[in-house]
C-alpha cells in the first residue's frame, strides 16, 4: 500500500515536472515572440507591421492593440496641442485681465478725483445760488419800485397822449381839407389854363385865318406835279413832315375869298421829301348785309348770299347802304392842277393827334368812327391822358336806363363819365359825332 502510494505520487511529480518543463518552454517562446514583436514596432510604423500578417510572428490581437495605442497617441497629441493653444488664450486672456485691472484702477482713481471735483463745484454752485437768490430779490425789489414809479408816469402822461392823438386827428383833417381844396383850385386853375389856352389859340387860329385869307396860304402842303389821265399826284410832304403810306388830304383852292373843294389824294409812297399819291374818286361805302354784316365786293350787289329770313327761311335779304362820309370825286371840268393846296384836319407836322371814342353812338358805330379817324391821319387810342387832343363824345346812357345790364353796364357808364370829366379837367376839345363829320366833311 505504500508502494502504491509512493508511486503515484512520483508519478505526479513526474508528470508535474514535464507540465512545468513545457509550460516554461511555451512561457519563453511567447516572451521571445512579444520581445521580436515589440521590436519590430519599435523600429518599424504600424503601416509596415500590416504587411507582415502572413509571417509566423504575427498576432492579430497584438496587432489591433498597437493600431488602438497609435490612435490614442494621436489623439493625445492632439489634446497636448489643443491644451497648448488653449493654455496660450489663457496667457493672453489673463494678461488682458491683467490689463483690463490696471485700466480699471486708473479710471477709479479719475471717478474719485471727478467726484471730488463734483463735490466741490457743488458746494461752490450752491454758495453761487444762494448769492444769486439774494441779489435777484434784490433786483425784484428794485424793479417793482421802478415799475411803480413808470406806472405812476404812463398815468399822468397818458392824458397828454389821448390830447396829443386828438390834435393830430384834427390837423389830418385840416391836412385833409387843404389837400381837397389845394387839388380843386389846381384843377380850377388848370381849367382857367386851358380856357386861356382855347381863346389864345381861337384869337391866334381867327388872326392866322384871316392873314391866310389875305395871302391865300392856309394849307399843310401843295400840289407839285399832277397826271390827269393816270389819277396820279405828287405833294411837297414826305418823311421829314411826319406823314405815311395811306394818309388822306383834302385838295383846295383859294379863289373868291372862299375855300373850294376840289377832290381828294391818297398817299401811296413816301419819300424824304416828297410823296407820291392817286386821286381817290367819290367816297362811298359799299352796301352790307343787316344780317350778318357782310359787305358787298361790288356795288351793284343787291343781295346778302349769307343770310335768310321768313318763317321757311326763305325770303331774301336786300343789302343796305352803309351812313358814312361821303365826299365827291375830282371834277371832271374844273380838275386837279399843280399848285393847289392839300389839307387834313387831323394832321400836324409836329405830331400825330389822338382822338379817344367813348359813349353810345347813334348814327354811326364805334369802328367806323375809328375808321375815318384813322384814314385822315388821326390816331385812336383807348385812355384819355393829357396828350389827348380830341375826345369824341357820344350819348352815356342815365343809370335807370342801365339796370338790366348788370355791372358790366355799370362799368362802362362809369368809365364813359371817367373819360368826360377828365377831357374837362384837361381842357380838352370834346365833339359829338355829328360834329365830327361836319368837320370832316369841311
Amino acid at each position: 500500500m505504500a508502494y502504491r502510494g509512493g508511486a503515484g505520487m512520483w508519478i505526479a511529480i513526474a508528470f508535474l515536472g514535464v507540465f512545468m518543463l513545457v509550460f516554461a518552454v511555451l512561457y519563453f517562446q511567447r516572451e521571445e515572440r512579444v520581445l521580436m514583436l515589440a521590436k519590430a514596432i519599435k523600429n518599424d510604423p504600424v503601416e509596415s507591421f500590416v504587411n507582415r500578417q502572413n509571417e509566423d510572428t504575427f498576432n492579430q490581437n497584438i496587432f489591433d492593440f498597437f493600431v488602438s495605442n497609435k490612435d490614442l497617441k494621436d489623439k493625445v497629441v492632439k489634446l497636448e496641442q489643443t491644451i497648448t493653444e488653449r493654455d496660450e488664450a489663457l496667457r493672453q486672456r489673463l494678461e488682458e485681465k491683467a490689463n483690463l485691472d490696471s485700466r480699471a484702477e486708473e479710471q477709479d482713481k479719475v471717478a474719485e478725483s471727478l467726484r471730488t471735483q463734483l463735490q466741490s463745484h457743488k458746494q461752490s454752485y450752491e454758495e453761487l445760488q444762494a448769492q444769486m437768490s439774494q441779489e435777484i430779490n434784490a433786483r425784484k425789489d428794485d424793479l417793482n419800485a421802478e415799475i411803480a414809479r413808470l406806472t405812476d408816469l404812463l398815468a399822468t402822461t397818458q392824458g397828454q397822449v389821448e390830447a396829443q392823438i386828438n390834435e393830430k386827428a384834427r390837423l389830418n383833417e385840416k391836412i385833409e381839407t387843404l389837400k381837397k381844396a389845394y387839388h380843386t383850385r389846381i384843377l380850377e386853375l388848370r381849367s382857367e389854363a386851358n380856357d386861356l389856352r382855347r381863346k389864345i389859340d381861337k384869337w391866334e387860329d381867327e388872326a392866322g385865318r384871316r392873314e391866310s385869307v389875305a395871302t391865300g396860304e392856309r394849307y399843310d402842303g401843295k400840289i407839285i406835279q399832277a397826271d390827269l389821265e393816270n389819277k396820279f399826284v405828287v405833294v411837297d410832304l414826305g418823311k421829314v413832315n411826319h406823314v405815311r403810306r395811306g394818309m388822306r388830304f383834302d385838295v383846295i383852292r383859294w379863289r373868291l375869298n372862299r375855300w373850294d373843294y376840289m377832290g381828294a389824294v391818297e398817299l401811296t409812297k413816301v419819300d424824304t421829301t416828297t410823296s407820291q399819291g392817286v386821286i381817290l374818286d367819290a367816297i362811298v361805302q359799299n352796301k352790307f348785309c343787316p344780317v350778318t354784316g357782310w359787305v358787298a365786293p361790288e356795288a351793284e350787289m343787291k343781295y346778302s348770299p349769307y343770310a335768310a329770313t321768313g318763317a321757311q327761311m326763305t325770303s331774301v335779304v336786300e343789302l343796305i347802304k352803309g351812313d358814312l362820309v361821303e365826299k365827291p370825286s375830282m371834277k371832271k371840268l374844273d380838275p386837279i392842277v399843280i399848285g393847289d393846296y392839300i389839307t387834313n384836319p387831323f394832321y400836324s407836322r409836329d405830331r400825330q393827334l389822338k382822338f379817344v371814342v367813348t359813349g353810345n353812338t347813334v348814327r354811326y358805330s364805334v369802328e367806323d368812327i375809328k375808321q375815318q379817324i384813322t384814314r385822315y391821319g388821326g390816331l385812336v387810342t383807348d385812355r384819355v391822358d393829357v396828350d389827348t387832343d380830341y375826345l369824341v363824345l357820344g350819348f352815356i346812357p342815365e343809370e335807370g336806363d342801365i339796370a338790366a345790364g348788370g355791372a358790366e353796364a355799370k362799368e362802362r357808364r362809369a368809365d364813359m363819365v371817367k373819360m368826360r370829366d377828365t377831357a374837362k379837367q384837361y381842357g380838352i376839345t370834346i365833339m359829338r359825332e355829328v360834329e365830327l363829320f361836319e368837320f370832316l366833311r369841311n
